[in-house]
């Protein structure tokens, strides 16, 4: 249906909030034609271009054309307000992190327009870029606020820094108020109250208003407030007021999608970054990050009751529990939170995945898995480039759906197997090791165990070898079983004079090596590590305080495999304390109360629990979480060990004997 008869009477070209509307609730291209139109007329309308860049960067997911389009005109008219107000505006969607960037935002509003919107538009992507880049933060908003009056949007912000960074009193309430009656059609603005602290009936009234403001819009025949409104409801955790929105709004629009959200789990929540988190999600997040899995299970068990029957706060809930429980040791009780997470969400594909794949590690309720594992499948076949945040365009979608592709294939895979399907697991492991544009052991160790129940012996060594020759997977287990496998098979297959490890040695696959001749667990050997500043026991530190051996564990309390290795560092560091090496588990997450909550109602720990932040983890430019880094009393590094596994890895001890080993005698 022509959008002119959905929105009779409405002129697109001007219209830039019908386009904002049409852009969050499936249309992104809509939203591109609007504001193209509008800047057909107007070529230095800020709040067009605005609109234009998000609809692109954050819907349709065209980011890296549409900045170098920016850029280019930048570059030839340096002069231009309108190209630089517009660029520093685009540069906090298209990066994370701190970086040049910043530098160039800073540059690029400086010094700041005269014109009031122009300033406005300007503050705001400073600071908005603060969370990652070294502004002034309280100053910007400071002015930001002061300059509320510039449009109804800079009014709406202004409202939003306020009650988010100050106490919320009466005279806040009114002007709230005051704002909802007048612009109805910004009322998403006040969803964010549900992420304010401290509680206060104050604050109280404020929510209260805003539930007023959004039922009294279910009544409106305009989307736009009916979409508004969902926001509200969404954040207040009101599943009628949910419902309501939802129908009117399919009611009065037809082709309405929902607001712009992710397709998995793991997605949506990282937008918790952007969009307002409820207490009850807060809540949730801080229980299932404690390092004691009783204490996790105890306080997610306490929320139970406060948690809706379906959707996706379910979801979430059933999966941080079923991680606590397995953290536990109650597998049985972990699969069935799972079970019951996916179907909260049926059709969600992380969901359906995370149980199909842990019925699978238990060999349990594996006709149920088969069922999870093909709905988690038909979830990728679809282009949806909200899937994660950081999908750039239809290429980076690609890779990413390739990868899940193939790691979905392979639990499907091994279902099958287990249920004696062997010749299915075969077809779509051979799919798998064709999609997967990363190469990953476990497909190799997978496949070639299938291989070898078909009776393909040399097909089934090979795979096998291959993923032995590659390094620790995340799975001991199958490792064991594969090598048991691989030396039976070598030795009625192959031969060679140091055995099946100097064959395997023969095996790695030509994308592992890369030029590179040294293997992983010597990156960076050589090279001074960081003398990063920590936060010890609350107090500022800088690493070089610490002589002697040290030991640097990288982590984060939202990094669910660090968690195998905290008790096995700290057997390390009980064993190693005698001998001089210091014990350090260096969190990277975003602050110091991540961290601290973690550890809430933890016994000691042999080492030291320090803080480092986000930008340590980007200064080390580590491999991924979980990488343990074993340093001299100068600093250097002797050794770096990616994917650290806990119990089941002996890297971390051989490589301390080896940096306490006296020298030889012709060194």
């Amino acid at each position: 249906m022509l959008l002119s008869l959905l929105f009779a009477g409405v002129t697109f070209a001007a219209d830039l909030e019908q386009g904002w509307y049409l852009a969050d609730s499936g249309r992104g291209e809509e939203g591109v034609r609007i504001a193209a139109q509008a800047l057909a007329l107007d070529p230095d309308d800020l709040d067009a271009h605005r609109l234009y860049i998000w609809s692109l960067v954050r819907t349709v997911r065209d980011g890296p054309p549409i900045e170098a389009q920016y850029r280019s005109w930048v570059d030839r008219e340096p002069d231009s307000v309108t190209a630089r107000v517009a660029l520093a505006t685009l540069l906090p969607w298209r990066h994370e992190g701190k970086g040049p960037w910043c530098q160039e935002l800073a540059a690029l509003v400086d010094p700041l327009p005269a014109d009031e919107n122009a300033r406005f538009l300007a503050l705001r992507a400073r600071y908005e870029a603060g969370r990652h880049c070294e502004f002034q933060q309280v100053t910007d908003r400071q002015v930001i606020i002061a300059l509320s009056g510039a449009t109804a949007q800079a009014r709406g912000y202004g409202l939003q820094l306020r009650f988010l960074n100050e106490p919320v009193d009466a005279g806040l309430v009114a002007d709230l108020a005051a704002f909802y009656a007048e612009r109805p059609r910004e009322l998403r603005y006040a969803a964010a109250l549900w992420g304010v602290e401290p509680e206060g009936p104050q604050l109280d009234q404020a929510r209260a208003d805003a539930i007023d403001a959004a039922r009294k819009a279910l009544g409106s025949d305009d989307p736009v407030q009916v979409h508004a409104a969902l926001y509200v409801f969404r954040a207040a955790e009101d599943v009628t007021g949910v419902a309501a929105a939802a129908k009117r709004c399919t009611e009065l629009d037809p082709g309405w999608k929902g607001p712009r959200q992710s397709g998995s789990i793991q997605a949506q929540w990282a937008q918790r970054k952007t969009d307002p988190w409820s207490p009850l999600q807060a809540r949730i997040d801080r229980a299932r990050r404690k390092a004691i899995a009783g204490v996790a299970v105890r306080e997610l068990e306490a929320l139970e009751d406060r948690v809706p029957e379906a959707g996706l706060t379910r979801a979430y809930y059933q999966e941080a529990l079923g991680m606590a429980l397995e953290r536990a040791g109650k597998p049985k009780r972990a699969l069935k939170a799972y079970y019951e997470g996916w179907q909260a969400e049926p059709a969600n594909g992380s969901m359906a995945n995370t149980y199909a794949y842990t019925a699978a590690s238990q060999q349990r309720d594996l006709g149920a898995a088969l069922e999870a594992i093909n709905t988690a499948l038909i979830e990728v076949t679809a282009y949806d480039p909200q899937s994660d945040p950081s999908i750039d365009g239809y290429d980076a979608w690609m890779d990413k759906m390739a990868h899940l592709t193939a790691a979905r294939l392979d639990t499907r895979a091994w279902i099958n197997h287990l249920l004696g399907h062997h010749a299915a697991a075969a077809a779509d492991l051979r799919r798998v090791l064709l999609v997967s544009r990363e190469q990953e052991p476990v497909f190799h160790l997978h496949l070639g165990l299938v291989y070898a129940e078909l009776g393909l012996a040399g097909p089934a060594l090979e795979h096998l070898g291959r993923g032995l020759a590659m390094g620790p997977s995340d799975e001991p287990e199958l490792e064991l079983q594969a090598r048991e496998a691989a030396e039976r098979l070598f030795t009625a297959q192959r031969w060679a004079p140091g055995g099946l490890d100097a064959w395997l040695a023969t095996r790695l696959p030509d994308s592992f090596h890369g030029g590179e001749s040294l293997p992983p667990d010597h990156l960076n050997v050589g090279m001074a590590f960081p003398d990063l500043t920590i936060q010890v026991d609350g107090e500022d530190h800088t690493l070089s305080d610490f002589g002697g051996v040290r030991v640097i564990d990288i982590w984060a309390s939202t990094c669910d495999a660090c968690l195998d290795t905290l008790d096995p560092l700290n057997d390390l560091a009980d064993a190693y304390e005698s001998k001089g090496v210091q014990f350090f588990l260096l969190s990277v997450d975003d602050r110091p109360w991540m961290s601290d909550s973690f550890w809430q109602d933890a016994p000691p720990r042999e080492y030291h629990i320090a803080w480092a932040g986000r930008d340590a983890l980007e200064e080390l430019e580590v491999p991924g979480m979980s990488t343990v880094f074993v340093i001299d009393g100068d600093g250097i590094i002797l050794g770096c060990l990616p994917r650290f596994r806990g119990a089941d890895d002996s890297r971390l001890a051989r490589k301390l004997e080896q940096a306490l080993s006296p020298p030889a005698a012709d060194e």
